[in-house]
């Protein structure tokens, strides 16, 4: 397209969603010219490395470990952390579970997984705590 050129709707559409150099390429426009576009109708420059935030993982923050947050919505640990302290979200700490005498009698008389699911813990959770005491698995 010869400079001066002007711009169509569907072009226009394209700015900030790949990078200039390479819209450039495909529109056959200077680099110069989708960059002001760009700047004239205020889009901002295109991030290939950063995606945005949903309202879903930000009201997610903390309610989770950062690794397993990150893992889950595929972001670095990094980003994870520096987002929830942006956020003054402050670091998940667990309630370590008190034990109830009542709770070890369960032990060896169901299947961890069924005391688990009654106690709201994990499976490793219960097993450990039944072989710490040195209760058989039930049969």
């Amino acid at each position: 397209m010869p400079h001066g050129t002007a711009w169509d709707a569907a072009e226009e559409r394209l700015l900030g969603i790949i990078s200039d150099q390479d819209l450039a390429q495909r529109l056959s426009r200077t680099k110069r010219a989708v960059t002001l576009r760009r700047n004239q109708l205020h889009i901002p420059m295109f991030h290939s490395r950063r995606r945005p935030w949903t309202q879903a993982e930000e009201e997610l923050l903390g309610t989770m470990p950062d690794r397993r947050f990150a893992l889950k919505f595929k972001r670095s640990v990094r980003s994870v952390i520096v987002r929830r302290c942006e956020k003054g979200i402050p670091l998940l700490r667990r309630q370590k579970y008190r034990w109830r005498p009542a709770d070890d009698q369960l032990l060896g008389e169901r299947p961890d997984a069924q005391v688990a699911l009654l106690l709201g813990l994990s499976k490793l959770a219960v097993s450990r705590r039944r072989q710490r005491l040195g209760i058989p698995a039930p049969r």
